[in-house]
């Protein structure tokens, strides 16, 4: 028996139903953790206190010693709540690294030449691009760039400003179309640093 492959829409809204899911537990286990840690830290000098009253009032502690213990159970509060903290830190800091480290995991999206442009300037023709297959941002930009030129890209959000300023220098691979220096050569197929 084979399991029904979804539609890539139906997949993505599963995978944006599991990330708000996964988003609402662990809000709910920061709005439970804290208050509950902060009581306990409360808790924790008040049970000192009425233990310490118990064991002076039977003569098996002294005032002193009891204060030195009260005040050692309100002095751990500090180092616990800020270990709490680091590790939160540190799992942030973690998700962060995988992402660096998987941008380097992505696979080539183009084939690299060593065929320079001679000119100057830069030449769109039919830009397209597409987030998502049949869901195009880009629909057929042309473009003639010249040295000493000034391009402005203005529009409301989302319309693909950002989608266009990163296919020019091809720090994106585009969907359809081509980018070519002013002489010509493709800068699709030239390595990201050049």
């Amino acid at each position: 028996m084979r399991a029904a492959v979804p539609a890539p829409g139906a997949q993505a809204e599963v995978n944006l139903d599991r990330t708000l899911r996964a988003e609402r537990k662990t809000l709910s286990l920061r709005t439970d953790l804290i208050p509950g840690m902060d009581l306990s830290f409360a808790i924790a000098p008040i049970l000192v206190l009425v233990w310490g009253t118990l064991m002076v009032s039977q003569d098996l502690a002294t005032v002193g010693q009891v204060t030195t213990v009260l005040l050692y159970a309100i002095a751990l509060v500090t180092p616990i709540w800020d270990l709490v903290f680091w590790l939160d830190d540190s799992q942030v800091a973690a998700t962060s690294m995988a992402r660096i480290i998987g941008v380097g995991l992505v696979p080539n999206d183009r084939e690299l030449t060593t065929d320079v442009p001679t000119g100057s300037g830069i030449v769109a023709q039919k830009i397209r691009y597409a987030y998502r297959e049949g869901h195009d941002v880009l629909h057929g930009i042309n473009l003639d760039l010249r040295p000493s030129e000034r391009l402005a890209i203005v529009g409301t959000s989302g319309v693909g400003q950002s989608t266009l300023e990163g296919c020019l220098p091809v720090s994106m691979a585009h969907t359809l179309g081509t980018v070519t220096g002013g002489g010509g050569g493709n800068l699709t197929e030239l390595p990201l640093g050049t």
